[in-house]
């Protein structure tokens, strides 16, 4: 198991301290994985590169309180389940383009009209920057805005995900629809 090998290498202190914090929280880190992954293989491994990223970021623990602790372990944990889920289920969040580019494809379709190229390719060059402005929102408001309307989920589905309240979820996302307006408007006006 890769954990133990790298918490070998740390100094005694900072074993110490790992090994405190995965006896606090390894049960409950590894309750929030099974909650969201379903699997417990996967989340014996979220568990893993968790605490991976505990040594990691080792530095953040040493005099930080309770409270922080347990607040930056669930980001991580979420943030490492995420992930597993997006290799498991072939969620590809780092190509918007082309996700863009499919639903653009499949709208041609179901409209069976027939476009002129300028049309085309001005739909496909805002698509792209939409894309690019999603990407450069913050992982968790990013992620959240793809699940909404890349992949069609309703805010308690992510909120459930996330472990958070759906009023949340909807506020996020109207910040972040204000934010790609903002962003899209001085687009569209140059």
């Amino acid at each position: 198991m890769l954990f133990l090998e790298v918490l070998e290498t740390l100094e005694d202190t900072e074993r110490c301290l790992v090994e405190q914090l995965w006896m606090d929280y390894s049960g409950k880190v590894k309750a929030i994985c099974m909650k969201i992954l379903c699997s417990e293989d996967l989340a014996q491994d979220a568990l893993n590169e968790t605490f991976l990223k505990v040594i990691k970021y080792k530095d953040r623990f040493s005099d930080t309180d309770e409270r922080e602790r347990a607040r930056l372990i669930v980001i991580y944990a979420r943030s490492v389940c995420f992930t597993l889920y997006r290799r498991k289920n072939k969620l590809k969040i780092d190509s918007l383009e082309e996700l863009a580019e499919e639903a653009d494809g499949e709208e041609k379709l179901v409209r069976g009209e027939a476009r002129d190229l300028t049309e085309i390719l001005l739909r496909k060059e805002t698509s792209e920057m939409l894309a690019r402005e999603i990407a450069a929102l913050p992982t968790p408001t990013r992620e959240i805005v793809v699940m909404k309307y890349y992949y069609d989920m309703r805010n308690t589905e992510i909120a459930e995900f996330f472990g958070m309240k759906p009023s949340t979820v909807g506020t996020v996302i109207e910040r972040a629809n204000k934010k790609l307006r903002k962003k899209l408007w001085g687009y569209m006006h140059e």
